[in-house]
């Protein structure tokens, strides 16, 4: 409104904000307090506001200061908007300033939680840059109602676990199968009595990549006899002289370390196998494919 082309609607606008400024301050309504006021800096003039009426100005100083952004003046009377990690914009670009603004200041707070659980999947989520662990918020593709309701829980550790109750009650922490602590990782990821779950959704995760493989021969599941190893990789692909070796795993998501480490892990369990290959005069390369337990996705893949 303030920057309106329309003279008649900047005119009124700027007539509302100085009798605003001018009954808050009983002050002359300068573009420097104009901006104090908007802004909801410090100013004695503004430390004992001296009306309770509430306006469309009023709800500005209150936004501001909920968002920590400034309105300033330029030297045409326009406002210019700021924060105190970015630039200054005018305001034809306000919406789309704020957008990003609110977008961050929501995505800090969810990384900065402290808790010793909360924040470790939205760090490991950071990392997945084009949202493929996430594309189903958008979309609703491949997801169930109530997967809907349990996954957005599980990412923020509010599922009632029984390590979880144990905090504020005197809820015994051990898991109902095995006498391990009953946590969101344990419960995903290593509780026997879960196994052929856990199992189910390894395989589901192979399948799929099975069905993309469009040439060589693959072999699921098997050892490599002639290498005399006991391991057995997920997928080989053999194609001419080349060979890849795929293991998935699922760890949780426990922070963007867990699932680099997990990929390391992989490399150095087929290294030898990888050798074995490579002495043959083969191209041989291991991927381990790495999908965090709640979707978290391994920015190599």
């Amino acid at each position: 409104m303030l920057s309106c082309s329309d003279p008649i609607v900047s005119n009124i606008a700027n007539a509302e904000i100085n009798q605003t400024v001018r009954l808050a301050s009983r002050s002359n309504p300068t573009p420097a307090l104009k901006s104090k006021y908007l802004s909801s800096l410090h100013d004695d003039r503004l430390t004992n506001l001296r009306y309770n009426i509430q306006s469309l100005w009023t709800r500005v100083r209150k936004s501001t200061r909920n968002l920590g952004v400034e309105i300033q003046f330029n030297d045409n009377g326009l406002p210019i908007l700021s924060t105190e990690n970015s630039g200054s914009v005018l305001a034809k670009e306000a919406s789309r300033f704020l957008h990003f603004h609110v977008q961050d200041r929501f995505a800090s707070t969810l990384l900065a939680l402290l808790d010793i659980d909360q924040g470790k999947v939205g760090r490991a989520l950071t990392t997945d840059t084009f949202a493929n662990g996430s594309t189903w918020q958008y979309n609703g593709l491949n997801i169930r109602f109530r997967d809907w309701r349990f996954i957005h829980r599980a990412r923020l550790n509010c599922l009632p676990v029984n390590n979880v109750k144990s905090r504020w009650s005197n809820s015994c922490p051990k898991c109902r199968h095995c006498n391990s602590d009953e946590t969101l990782p344990h419960v995903l990821c290593h509780c026997l009595r879960n196994m052929p779950s856990i199992l189910r959704r390894h395989n589901t995760i192979v399948d799929r990549i099975l069905n993309a493989v469009q040439s060589g021969t693959v072999n699921t599941d098997q050892q490599v006899r002639a290498a005399n190893s006991r391991l057995r990789p997920d997928i080989i692909v053999k194609e001419d002289n080349k060979v890849l070796i795929i293991d998935v795993c699922c760890p949780f998501d426990n922070n963007a370390e867990a699932l680099r480490d997990a990929e390391q892990r992989k490399l150095n369990k087929y290294e030898g196998l990888k050798q074995f290959f490579v002495g043959q005069g083969k191209q041989c390369e291991v991927f381990g494919f790495v999908i965090g337990a709640l979707g978290s996705w391994h920015p190599s893949q």
